[in-house]
């Protein structure tokens, strides 16, 4: 069984929570870490390497990370997770291979705004348009990418190649 690699935005109390509950999953690691605060990076990192949890390369954004991981774990505060998403889309749009986004907390304050963050244009977009994200061949997107939101009702796909 291959590893999952984890990239985590964030490197504060809730980070550590989880990466300390990682410590139970066999086959996941923690290959990359985002923080605003280079000293919280640096400490977060030596946290993960010293359980033996993963490489826990500090990446400067998370466009950057995306390519280098499976999946995103956005740990980060609230008013942080729409831009977030975005940098995430941007970097799915541009061919990283994402499987999936794991979000603590709601992406957005309602739907529309959630649903916007998907979007190219700004406008809000209809469930059925999220199946395929701007630009994205079968080629460049051979997976699914799936958001899952814990804490609020909206679990979806935003790529979606299995019709």
């Amino acid at each position: 069984m291959s590893t999952l690699r984890l990239g985590f935005v964030g490197a504060g109390f809730i980070a550590r929570f989880q990466a300390q509950a990682l410590l139970q999953v066999r086959n996941v690691e923690i290959a990359g870490v985002v923080s605003p605060t280079e000293t919280t990076a640096a400490a977060f990192a030596q946290f993960i390497k010293d359980r033996g949890l993963g490489e826990g390369r500090i990446y400067s954004s998370v466009g950057e990370m995306v390519p280098h991981v499976d999946a995103v774990a956005i740990f980060s505060p609230n008013y942080t997770r729409v831009e977030t998403m975005e940098e995430v889309v941007a970097a799915v749009n541009r061919g990283a291979a994402l499987k999936g986004v794991i979000c603590e907390k709601p992406l957005a304050r309602n739907v529309a705004v959630t649903m916007m963050t998907f979007s190219s244009d700004g406008n809000a977009m209809p469930h059925s348009a999220l199946s395929r994200s701007p630009g994205a061949s079968l080629e460049a997107q051979p997976e699914p990418v799936t958001v899952c939101v814990s804490r609020t009702f909206l679990i979806f796909s935003i790529i979606d190649f299995s019709y």
